[in-house]
């Protein structure tokens, strides 16, 4: 079949005897509607298909009649669902989501559920958009595949490049930004490289107003960096010209949905307008939502989050060095610390402190002084990264020359990340000088937090796979050492 069958399907449809005249007419009424209109209010996907089409046709008449056919062949097929909400959103403003990570992608599923437009996912690795666009949602995150099947018609998914900014309201930024140690030695000039990025994409592609929203833990002063990035380069004011707001994202891997959906909100401005309209995104959450003028408020809000979690776990570590040069449990001391003593209710056992926010967001804070330079919050973090030498030191000798098998690569047990993980640290350290190494992670290799890369260049003695049953025969049934989900070892937990 094609177009030009249009005049048979136009007669198909008036003489079915199922149609009443009423209904017929409100059907002509909404062909004439739609095509005076389709071309400005389509998705920009779905005109790359009619375009061609029409463009080689020169006659006007001929194009009318053509573009009825199409309009009406649009509504009587299968996609017409999808295609008249399509048309809905020309009187609504859509927001776009940029980053489909571990924060961006559970945020694309909130919005649906409560923002009144599409709200459109966006992402600059193609090969991951299109497994989005796929249905198919590689991430272990509680409730976000029910999520984004149930809104799915307010949903879509594109590259960057694909982006027609023109009709964009809103623009979320949920990017990572890069944030490390190097920071203790004066941030890097284009640390924020990636976000400008973004802004420019949005700008240069037609984007005028609307609320900009940075989501993702930034130095403090990103705010204000970036409103005068896009002043100095566009004119454009905030409150003024477009909304921008900072406003953290405060999330748990596996939980992010729910947390999103739920946790309080700071949305940082620098001035009053741009955080009553920012607001407005979140006002249908059901969860608080406060704002804070300047935005560096809100910057410090989030640096708080993950430096406190991480300057306590570094504490626990220290009791734990400090018992066992004294030949004592830090388990137990801890626990009769804690006994009916609410003030020490949130000491948490030794461990490691690991992946990507605690992993790093500590070293957002190197730049400033206090009594201590640098600030106890980056020695914390500081002190848990040395941790991963002396727990491979210990390793080392409990193995001997035995396998050692690693069951889990995660930071943390029933998540689908190595980023920055302990695991890996860990094995970094310990791969050169063990005879043997078996590991397993039953996430292995199922998105892109999990792909084999962060396993290569570890040598010979590492053999790897996502089958227990295969890890456990390589290993010989016997190990020095089995790292498990939860393991003590002397005064640490391995988890």
């Amino acid at each position: 079949m094609t177009l030009l069958v249009g005049p048979k399907i136009l007669l198909d449809i008036f003489l079915r005897p199922a149609i009443p005249l009423d209904s017929m007419l409100s059907i002509l009424s909404l062909v004439i509607i739609t095509t005076l209109s389709i071309f400005q209010c389509v998705p920009r996907s779905s005109k790359r298909y009619i375009r061609p089409v029409l463009r080689p046709v020169n006659s006007p008449t001929f194009s009318s009649f053509l573009q009825l056919n199409i309009t009406t062949l649009i509504f009587f097929t299968p996609f017409r669902r999808r295609i008249l909400i399509n048309l809905s959103f020309c009187a609504s403003v859509s927001l776009v989501v940029v980053g489909l990570g571990r924060v961006g992608l559970p945020m694309v599923a909130v919005f649906a559920k409560y923002f009144d437009g599409e709200v459109l996912g966006v992402d600059v690795d193609v090969e991951w958009v299109e497994t989005l666009r796929s249905g198919r949602v590689k991430m272990v995150e509680e409730g976000l595949f029910e999520y984004l099947s149930a809104y799915r018609d307010k949903v879509r998914f594109e590259t960057l490049s694909e982006v027609d900014f023109s009709r964009v309201g809103h623009v979320v930024v949920a990017i990572g930004v890069d944030i490390n140690s190097g920071f203790c030695g004066g941030a890097p000039p284009d640390y924020l490289t990636p976000l400008y990025k973004v802004v420019e994409a949005a700008v240069e592609g037609g984007w005028r107003g609307g609320a900009l929203v940075l989501r993702p833990t930034v130095p403090i002063g990103t705010t204000r960096a970036v409103a005068k990035y896009i002043e100095e380069r566009w004119g454009l004011r905030p409150g003024v010209d477009y909304y921008l707001a900072y406003v953290p994202e405060r999330l748990v891997e596996g939980r992010g949905v729910f947390e999103e959906e739920t946790l309080p909100k700071v949305v940082g401005c620098l001035e009053e307008r741009s955080c009553e309209e920012a607001a407005k995104l979140f006002k249908k959450f059901p969860s608080k939502v406060v704002t804070a003028i300047p935005p560096e408020k809100a910057e410090l809000v989030k640096l708080i989050d993950n430096s406190w979690r991480n300057y306590r776990i570094a504490f626990a570590n220290e009791v734990a060095l400090i018992a066992e040069q004294l030949g004592l449990d830090s388990h137990e001391v801890i626990d009769l610390a804690k006994l009916d003593y609410t003030r020490n209710a949130d000491l948490p056992k030794p461990g490691p402190a690991s992946g990507y926010c605690l992993g790093k967001d500590p070293y957002a804070l190197c730049g400033f002084k206090t009594l201590h330079n640098p600030p106890l919050a980056v020695i914390a973090r500081m002190f848990n990264d040395d941790l991963y030498s002396y727990l491979a030191r210990t390793i080392l000798k409990l193995a001997g020359d035995a396998p050692i098998l690693v069951l889990g690569l995660s930071y943390k047990a029933d998540v689908d990340d190595y980023r920055m993980s302990h695991a890996i640290e860990i094995l970094k350290r310990v791969a050169p000088q063990a005879s043997r190494i078996v590991v397993h992670d039953p996430y292995l290799g199922l998105n892109r937090y999990t792909d084999a890369k962060f396993l290569r260049g570890l040598g010979p003695a590492v053999f790897y796979t996502a089958d227990l049953e295969e890890a456990l025969n390589a290993a010989g049934g016997a190990c020095g050492l089995c790292k498990g989900w939860s393991l003590k070892m002397g005064n640490f937990t391995l988890e």
